[in-house]
């Protein structure tokens, strides 16, 4: 007979396995272009590490505006996702613990965001440093940061992909945004092989849409990398159309 501990720690193991095929850490560059000048670069960056059999990752995205805008537009852009990943044998998810955002301009603060997530208390606390205020909003027991719900995605693609469901239904994110609950609306247009800088992709095209907004972000996920956006597409209303391509990645 095989002792009960034995069995736990394979089950353990067999868990942690699969959450590795889903997401794996990689740092990713993308160029954000509008009317075919190039704009911003943005280097997206996960890491993830165990502590006492719990999955944990850190994802940052970092970017920094390049050629002529560079020269009208002093400013970076740094974002931060900290939190656990919830592994089970159907389904692996998100749940963020602590987020940030800092926009600095011409060398002054102009945005510094941070968001503490009490999971057990189902609340958000948000602290808007630049403004020097301070609240707590409650919260759904799914929901993940603006940055974060990216991995969400993927995950979500990667489970649906493996368990061969179809992807053709609608779903839904909730993302906290600055203390704001909002849900974005996904629907699947099929799948499409892209070009990018970094080579060609079978991927699944996915369409969001915020309620009650007039912008759409389109992506185009590869199944290689995990279902990793590798293009990415945003329109609104009255406002220009920004693209964005990758142009590395690395396993790291």
């Amino acid at each position: 007979m095989i002792p009960i501990i034995a069995i736990m720690v394979s089950f353990i193991c067999i868990t942690n396995v699969m959450a590795e095929q889903k997401l794996q850490p990689f740092t990713a560059s993308y160029m954000i272009t509008s009317m075919g000048l190039e704009g911003i670069d943005v280097t997206n960056t996960l890491k993830l590490y165990s502590d006492k059999n719990q999955q944990h990752y850190y994802f940052k995205s970092y970017s920094i505006p390049v050629g002529l805008l560079a020269l009208k537009k002093n400013e970076t852009r740094n974002e931060q996702s900290k939190g656990k990943i919830l592994n089970s044998l159907a389904h692996t998810r998100i749940q963020p613990t602590n987020y940030s955002y800092v926009q600095i301009r011409n060398g002054k603060i102009r945005r510094d965001v941070e968001m503490k997530f009490d999971w057990q208390k189902q609340f958000a606390q948000v602290h808007l440093k630049h403004k020097k205020k301070k609240w707590q909003k409650p919260i759904p027991s799914d929901s993940v940061d603006k940055l974060s719900y990216q991995l969400s995605l993927m995950l979500i693609l990667a489970d649906l992909s493996k368990n061969n469901q179809s992807i053709k239904e609608p779903f839904n994110l909730s993302i906290i945004d600055v203390g704001k609950l909002k849900k974005y609306h996904f629907t699947f247009l099929g799948q499409e092989k892209i070009t990018t800088p970094l080579g060609e992709f079978n991927t699944l095209k996915i369409q969001h849409q915020r309620h009650q907004s007039d912008k759409t972000i389109t992506l185009w996920c590869a199944s290689k990398l995990q279902f990793l956006p590798v293009k990415i597409i945003q329109d609104e209303t009255d406002k220009p159309q920004f693209i964005s391509h990758i142009n590395t990645y690395k396993k790291l």
